[in-house]
């Protein structure tokens, strides 16, 4: 007896609750999760989203590169107002005390590190460091250069 092989059903738009699948995933809810919302498989949602050229795999990869773009633009669009409020701050015409209190923000969050003077090391730092470098020169010379043949007492 011959068996009859299936046929590849082709689909080419979404059904419903593909649709509400999908928006389930995009609102941050696990296959799981938005299969049982949905009322699908968890068998048949992750059979979509495993099969690179599934219809719902598809429209889901577009639908949440839609969404890192609009987020993407809405930082950007946040980083120009935040650049363009200290940008007022610190303008000519702006009260003394907002610019002072923008200039301090931007110097200790940003520039801070520049302008540090390292202070010198003290008589009991340099001791302490010249006795450890002579130690760790001592131990390292209880060693054969090339080989290891004991370990240190």
């Amino acid at each position: 007896m011959v068996r009859k092989r299936a046929v590849e059903v082709v689909q080419t738009e979404l059904t419903e609750r593909q649709q509400l699948f999908i928006e389930q995933l995009l609102t941050g809810k696990n296959i799981t999760e938005a299969a049982n919302e949905v009322g699908i498989s968890r068998r048949a949602a992750t059979y979509w989203l495993h099969s690179d050229d599934h219809l719902v795999r598809l429209e889901y990869d577009r639908l949440r590169l839609v969404a890192t773009d609009a987020f993407r633009q809405r930082i950007a669009n946040l980083h120009n107002l935040a650049l363009e409020a200290l940008e007022d701050a610190l303008a000519k015409n702006a009260p003394p005390a907002i610019r002072f209190a923008a200039a301090k923000f931007l110097y200790e969050a940003h520039l801070s590190d520049i302008g540090r003077v390292n202070t010198p090391y003290g008589p009991e730092d340099l001791v302490r460091q010249e006795v450890h470098e002579v130690k760790e020169k001592a131990y390292l010379e209880q060693f054969d250069g090339h080989y290891m043949d004991r370990i240190p007492q």
